[in-house]
């Protein structure tokens, strides 16, 4: 398995544990279904921006939060895939 297919594995773990929690019962599915999107892509801002500061990459990442999830699921891709 290569790296960049390593990275896509995690991904993909990471958003079926973020889309795999217990469904409140007074949401509609619509809303469980956006309330997943949106804890997935608030994991994978923090998991960026915890990487960012580990590698002292100067950035704001701040910026992170108006990028889309497959934008930011390619910065992951692109930044672990040498890891």
């Amino acid at each position: 398995m290569t790296r960049l297919e390593r990275t896509i594995t995690d991904l993909r773990k990471v958003r079926e544990a973020v889309s795999n929690h217990p469904n409140n019962s007074e949401l509609s599915e619509v809303e469980q279904n956006l309330m997943n999107e949106l804890n997935y892509k608030a994991t994978l801002i923090l998991k960026l921006e915890d990487m960012f500061k580990e590698k002292k990459v100067p950035m704001d990442t701040k910026a992170l939060y108006s990028f889309k999830i497959e934008e930011l699921e390619s910065v992951w891709a692109l930044w672990t895939a040498n890891d």
